[in-house]
C-alpha cells in the first residue's frame, strides 16, 4: 500500500528538523514525477501512486531542513484517506495537471475541502499548476481565476507554474512552502 524511499542530499552536519508535507492532487497530476524531478532522478513513466510514497528529501542548503515528502495517491478511493494525514502535517503542495481542464472543477471542490478543513487552517499550502511546458496549459493566473482562489484562505501561500523538465521551479516551490512552514510552526 505504500513505500518508503531515502534519499539525503544534505551538505550540513546540522541536526536536521523533520516536518511533513502532504503531496495532494489528483491522479495523474504529476506527483510521482515531481518527487522525483526533486531528487534529481531519471523520470519515467508512473503509474498513479495507490495508496502512498514517503520519501525522506533532506535540502541542499545550509538549513539542516529534512522533508518528509508524503506522496498521496489521487483517486477517488484513495483521496478518502488524506484526511488521516492531516493531523501530523506541516505543509502541503496541492499539484494540478494544468493540461486537464476536464477535471478543474473536482480540483476546486477538493481545493475546497482542504482550505475549509479545521485541522488544516494554520498548515500553509501552495499549488502546483504543473505541466506548464504542454501547449494549451492553464497558467497560473487563469488557474487561481477559475478555481475561484482570490479570496482563499492564508492557508494559501502562492501559486507556481511548473514543468518536469524545469527543476528550478519546483526547488522554488518547495523553498517557499517551507520557509512558511517554518514561519507558521504549527507543531
Amino acid at each position: 500500500m505504500g513505500k518508503a524511499v531515502s534519499k539525503s542530499n544534505k551538505k550540513s552536519h546540522k541536526a536536521a528538523s523533520k516536518q511533513n508535507v502532504l503531496l495532494l492532487g489528483l491522479s495523474r497530476s504529476g506527483k510521482s514525477t515531481l518527487v522525483a524531478r526533486l531528487l534529481s532522478e531519471k523520470i519515467s513513466e508512473y503509474n498513479p501512486t495507490e495508496g502512498f510514497n514517503l520519501v525522506n528529501y533532506s535540502r541542499e542548503d545550509d538549513t539542516g531542513s529534512c522533508l518528509n515528502l508524503w506522496d498521496l495517491g489521487g483517486s477517488k478511493l484513495d483521496r478518502i484517506g488524506w484526511q488521516f494525514f492531516y493531523p501530523v502535517t506541516d505543509g502541503i503542495m496541492y499539484i494540478i495537471d494544468s493540461e486537464d481542464r476536464y477535471h478543474l472543477e473536482e480540483n476546486k471542490r477538493q481545493l475546497n475541502l482542504i482550505l475549509n478543513n479545521n485541522i488544516l487552517q494554520k498548515v500553509p499550502l501552495v499549488i502546483v499548476a504543473n505541466k506548464q511546458d504542454i501547449e494549451g496549459a492553464i497558467d497560473e493566473t487563469e488557474i487561481k481565476s477559475l478555481l475561484e482562489l482570490n479570496n482563499a484562505s492564508n492557508m494559501l501561500c502562492g501559486i507556481f507554474g511548473t514543468s518536469q523538465s524545469i527543476e528550478s521551479s519546483i526547488a522554488s516551490c518547495l523553498h517557499t512552502l517551507v520557509n512558511e512552514m517554518e514561519t507558521k510552526h504549527i507543531r
